[in-house]
């Protein structure tokens, strides 16, 4: 599992851009919603948003949260375990 100082190197050595809340990303969490809950393989809505944003955008999804990033089709996920650790 990741540590504190680990998340904490990877996130100051990565350059974020905060992206906005559009229509096509509430649309898109919607349907996914209402996809995984038909399958009752709900995440909570937000990281419903999360997943659709990173569809929206087609951006891969950097998470220690496998369990339930894993259950969106087509979300690319990197696992924040798999990367080699960065000194800060």
């Amino acid at each position: 599992m990741a540590t504190v100082a680990r998340r904490d190197a990877v996130i100051d050595s990565v350059e974020f851009k905060i992206l906005p809340l559009t229509e096509q990303i509430a649309r898109q969490a919607a349907a996914l919603d209402a996809s995984l809950i038909r399958q009752n393989l709900q995440i909570g809505i937000k990281d419903t948003f999360i997943a659709a944003t990173c569809l929206v955008h087609n951006l891969p999804l950097l998470t220690v949260n496998l369990r339930h990033f894993d259950r969106v089709e087509g979300l690319q996920i990197i696992d924040l375990n798999t990367l080699p650790f960065i000194d800060a």
